[in-house]
């Protein structure tokens, strides 16, 4: 299998299996941001947790902003028409706006509880 480059002139974003070409969309650098960790556990643990039990789990990302959303329908409200949990997740710079990174750090955290408490529950492994 080939790997292209998105910027190669070859990529094709629509079809990108097209010729069995493999895209490289990742971007090299030297450091990740906290909120790129934190983005990355929390799709993981999201699509665990979809995998592993019988939860709800939609993620949304946006790169205006750099901000997560998630929301999460446990399985015991299959039926409710209700979430059970949002949360919203910016990159905020805690020294120009500390009461909003503060907010965001809380529902990263809450988020992340939630997640590993409906794998646990479903009988998964979680190290926290």
């Amino acid at each position: 299998m080939t790997e292209i480059k998105m910027d190669s002139p070859n990529a094709n974003p629509v079809n990108p299996n097209k010729n069995h070409f493999q895209l490289n969309y990742t971007t090299e650098t030297a450091e990740k941001s906290i909120f790129e960790m934190r983005v990355k556990e929390l799709f993981e643990l999201s699509f665990r947790a979809i995998r592993e039990t019988q939860a709800t789990v939609s993620c949304e990302l946006s790169s205006v902003g750099d901000s997560l959303m998630v929301w999460i329908v446990d399985e015991d409200h299959k039926g409710s028409k209700h979430f059970d949990g949002i949360y919203a997740i910016n990159d905020y710079e805690s020294q120009k706006w500390p009461e909003l990174a503060k907010n965001s750090e809380n529902n990263y955290r809450a988020a992340k509880c939630h997640l590993i408490r409906l794998l646990q529950k479903a009988g998964g492994k979680c190290d926290e």
